[in-house]
C-alpha cells in the first residue's frame, strides 16, 4: 500500500487511551472498508484533535475508503486557537483539467502597510518616468501599464521609512495589535504543547487561551458601542454610510477577462446622443392666476427643475397652462407630459365636468395620489397613503439589514437601537416638520415591528408589552419635538417668504395644526402662544414631553389590567432592579425572559388557537399549558426546575419572583433547556 500512495499502514496516535467506544468505531470501519488517516500520512503524527483545560484526545478522524487511498496527497491537523477542536485539512490530488477550461486564479492575500502604500507609490512614479514609448496598440499599452503595477505593487523587502510607522489593516474592525499578541502568544504555546505533550504547558495554553477570547468579545463589545455614539452623532449621508459599510458585505466579485478591443467594440455599438447643447438664457414663465393667501398672490413654486402652478378655478388653471405651452414654444422647451399631473383639493365627490386640463390638445391626467418632494398628496390632505408607502420602505431597509446587524448576536442591542434611529425612524419621520404635530399608528408601528425582530417575538405580540418592557418612548415625541423645531424656525424667516406667510395665516385663522397643538398643550397645562410668541426652544417643554410620555405609559398600563389572555404580565413589576434588556446580556436571555414575562412562549396556551388546543399534551393534569404551568408545575419538566430552581414545583408568588428578576441567568437556563426538551418530545411523539 506505502508503494503506491502516500498512506502509512501503521498509524501513530499521541492519544494512547483506548475503550470499548474506540473498539466499536474501528471494527465499524472494518466492515465498511474504511481506513482513518490520522496519523498515516507525513503531514500527521498523531497530533491531539481536542485541546482542553479539561484533557486531550484524538477525537476528529477522517475515514477513507480502501479504494480512494491512491489520490490522498497530504493529511494534517492543523493548530487554531478559535476552538477546543483543531480542524482536520485533507489534500487529495486530481486529474488536471483540460487546458481550454480557464479559471482566474486566487487573488494573493498579503497584509498591506502604510509603509507599503508609500513604497508603491514612490516605485510607480519612478517607473512611469523611465517610460520611453507607449505601444500604439490600446492593448498593448493596458497590459505595459498592468505589468507596471503588478511588479511596483510586490512587497519584496520592506524598508524602513523614517519617520514612518508600519501597521496592518485587520479583518476586523474590533481587531488590534493587542488582539494580535494575545494570539500570537497562544499559538505559541499551542505548538509547545505538539511538540512536548506536556500537561503544564497544556494548562497554560488552556488558560492564555480563554484570556484571548476573553479580550476579543471586549474589543468587540467597544467597537460596537463605540459605533452607537458615532451613529448619535452622525450629521450628513457620507457619515451615515460609512458607518453602514460595517455591517454590509462586500465580497469581491472576479469575472472573466475582458480584452480593450471588446469594450471599444461594445461601445461603439450603443446609441450614444450628443449631450451637449448651445447655451440658451432662460427667462422665468409669466404665469397669471394663482391663489391668495394671507393678501398675497401665490402663481407658482419652483424647486430645482419642477415647477407647481396653482389656481382656484379649472379655466384659471387651464389658462395658466396655455400661457405655459406658449412659453415652451417661444423657448424651444419640452415639458415632460409623464411626470405632469393635476391633482384637485377637496372635500370629496367626483370629478367635475369642467375639472379637465390639456397641454397643447394632449390631456393631463387627474390623479388622487401624487408624489411631491418624497411626499404623497391626496385630496383630502390624508396621510395614510404615504405612512403605508415609508413603513414598507423602512422595513424593508431592517430586514436588509437583518443579517449583518440585527441577527448578529456580537452588536449590542443599544447599537442596533441607534441603528434605528439613524435609518428607519429617519425614513418614516419623513416630512414630520409638516404631521407630526398629530399621532399616527403606522409610524408607532415601525418600532414595534423593530422589537419583535431584534427578540424574535411572536406577531401578535401586543404592542402596549413591548413598549413596557423596553421603556422606549412614542415615536410621536420625536415627531412632535421636530414639528415644534420647524414652527420655531419659521417664524424667524423674513416676512415675504412664504412659510411664515402660511403659518401666520394658520395661526391668525386658529385651524389646522395650530388646534390641535393648543388642545394638546392646554390638556397639560402648557401654553402654546407663549411658546410660539416667546424666545425660547424646544428644550423648554421638557415638562410637557415628560407629561406626554406619562401619559402614553398609563395607556399601556390600562391596557395591560384590562388584559383577558396576557393576565399575568399585570402581576410583574416593570421597574426593575437591573434590567435584563441590557448590553450586558446576550440575546438568547433577553428574548427568553422578553417571552416568559408576556405570556408568548411558544406553548400550547396561544391566542391563536382554540380553547380545545391550550392544554398541556405532555402531563396528565389536564391543565392550560401556559407559562405557570410550563415554568413552575408541569411534572414533565420537573428534572430541569430542580436543576434550575432547586424545587420540584413553584407557586405563584415564587414564579412571579424569578420573572421579575430574581435570577435571570438559571430563569433564562430552564427556558432553554426545557424548551428543547419540549419540542423534541413533541417532534418525536407527535404531541
Amino acid at each position: 500500500m506505502e508503494g503506491r500512495c502516500n498512506v502509512n499502514v501503521y498509524r501513530n496516535s499521541k492519544d494512547l487511551i483506548v475503550n470499548n467506544r474506540g473498539k466499536m468505531f474501528l471494527e465499524t470501519c472494518d466492515n465498511c472498508n474504511l481506513i482513518v488517516l490520522n496519523g498515516r500520512t507525513a503531514g500527521d503524527e498523531g497530533q491531539y484533535t481536542y485541546i482542553s483545560g479539561r484533557g486531550c484526545s484524538v477525537c476528529d478522524l477522517c475515514a477513507l475508503a480502501f479504494d480512494l487511498l491512491h489520490i490522498v496527497k497530504d493529511f494534517r491537523v492543523i493548530p487554531e486557537v478559535f476552538s477546543d477542536h483543531m480542524p482536520i485539512n485533507l489534500i487529495i490530488k486530481l486529474d488536471p483539467l483540460d487546458k481550454q477550461d480557464k479559471l482566474l486564479p486566487l487573488l494573493p492575500k498579503l497584509p498591506w502597510t502604510e509603509l507599503d502604500r508609500i513604497n508603491f507609490k514612490n516605485k510607480l512614479e519612478k517607473s512611469v518616468n523611465l517610460i520611453k514609448e507607449v505601444p500604439n496598440n490600446v492593448q498593448g499599452a493596458v497590459d505595459m501599464f498592468v505589468d507596471m503595477i503588478v511588479q511596483c505593487s510586490s512587497l519584496g523587502k520592506r524598508v524602513r521609512s523614517i519617520g514612518v510607522r508600519s501597521s496592518t489593516n485587520f479583518k476586523q474592525k474590533w481587531h488590534d495589535n493587542d488582539c494580535k499578541q494575545a494570539r500570537n502568544k497562544t499559538f505559541k504555546l499551542l505548538n509547545l504543547f505538539r511538540k512536548t505533550g506536556l500537561k503544564l504547558v497544556r494548562s497554560t495554553y488552556s488558560e492564555c487561551n480563554s484570556q484571548y477570547k476573553q479580550l476579543c468579545a471586549s474589543k468587540k463589545k467597544e467597537f460596537y458601542l463605540s459605533l452607537k455614539n458615532k451613529f448619535k452623532e452622525v450629521n450628513d449621508t457620507k457619515n451615515l454610510w460609512s458607518l453602514i459599510k460595517h455591517f454590509k458585505s462586500s465580497n469581491f466579485v472576479s469575472s472573466a477577462v475582458i480584452s480593450c478591443e471588446d469594450w471599444v467594440r461594445h461601445f461603439n455599438n450603443l446609441l450614444n446622443p450628443c449631450l451637449s447643447v448651445d447655451p440658451i438664457q432662460f427667462a422665468p414663465p409669466l404665469i397669471e392666476g394663482g391663489v391668495r393667501v394671507a393678501g398675497v398672490n401665490i402663481r407658482c413654486l419652483l424647486y430645482a427643475d419642477d415647477i407647481v402652478v396653482m389656481a382656484d378655478h379649472p379655466s384659471i388653471l387651464q389658462s395658466m397652462i396655455n400661457r405655459m405651452s406658449a412659453y415652451c414654444d417661444q423657448w424651444n422647451l419640452n415639458l415632460n407630459l409623464e411626470k405632469s399631473k393635476i391633482i384637485v383639493f377637496k372635500n370629496g365627490g367626483r370629478q367635475a365636468k369642467n375639472e379637465r386640463w390639456s397641454f397643447k390638445g394632449i390631456k393631463i391626467e387627474n390623479v388622487r395620489i401624487y408624489k411631491y418632494l418624497g411626499m404623497y398628496m391626496t385630496p383630502k390632505l390624508s396621510f395614510s397613503h404615504h405612512f403605508r408607502e415609508k413603513l414598507s420602505v423602512a422595513k424593508f431597509a431592517l430586514n436588509v439589514s437583518y443579517g449583518r446587524l440585527l441577527k448578529s448576536y456580537d452588536v449590542p442591542f443599544s447599537t442596533k437601537h441607534e441603528v434605528f434611529r439613524a435609518v428607519a425612524r429617519a425614513i418614516i419621520c419623513y416630512g414630520a416638520q409638516i404631521w407630526g404635530f398629530q399621532r399616527y399608528d403606522s409610524v408607532e408601528r415601525l418600532y414595534t415591528f423593530f422589537v419583535k425582530k431584534i427578540f424574535f417575538l411572536p406577531k401578535n405580540t401586543p404592542h402596549y408589552i413591548i413598549y413596557l418592557e423596553t421603556g422606549a418612548e412614542p415615536m410621536f415625541l420625536f415627531t412632535l419635538k421636530m414639528f415644534l423645531k420647524n414652527i420655531k424656525s419659521v417664524l424667524s424667516l423674513p416676512d415675504q417668504r412664504l412659510p411664515k406667510l402660511l403659518v401666520k395665516e394658520i395661526v391668525k385663522k386658529k385651524i389646522y395644526w395650530y388646534d390641535a397643538c393648543s388642545s394638546l398643550f392646554a390638556k397639560f397645562n402648557f401654553d402654546f402662544d407663549k411658546y410660539i410668541t416667546g424666545k425660547d426652544g424646544v428644550d423648554s417643554l421638557n415638562g410637557l414631553f415628560e407629561k406626554i410620555n406619562q401619559e402614553f405609559k398609563d395607556e399601556c398600563l390600562k391596557k395591560a389590567f384590562h388584559s383577558t389572555f396576557h393576565s399575568l404580565y399585570k402581576e410583574l413589576k416593570l421597574s426593575l432592579d437591573k434590567h435584563y434588556i441590557s448590553d450586558d446580556n446576550n440575546f438568547y436571555l433577553m428574548s427568553n425572559i422578553f417571552k416568559a414575562r408576556g405570556q408568548l412562549l411558544k406553548l400550547n396556551y396561544n391566542i391563536t388557537r382554540t380553547e380545545a388546543q391550550h392544554y398541556c399534551s405532555m402531563c396528565n393534569l389536564g391543565a392550560v399549558e401556559n407559562v405557570y404551568h410550563f415554568i413552575a408545575v408541569c411534572p414533565i419538566m420537573r428534572e430541569f426546575r430542580v436543576r434550575c430552581f432547586g424545587k420540584v414545583e413553584l407557586s405563584m408568588a415564587e414564579l412571579i419572583d424569578q420573572l421579575n428578576g430574581k435570577d435571570w441567568l438559571l430563569l433564562n437556563k430552564f427556558i432553554r433547556s426545557a424548551g428543547n426538551y419540549r419540542k423534541m418530545l413533541i417532534q418525536q411523539f407527535n404531541y
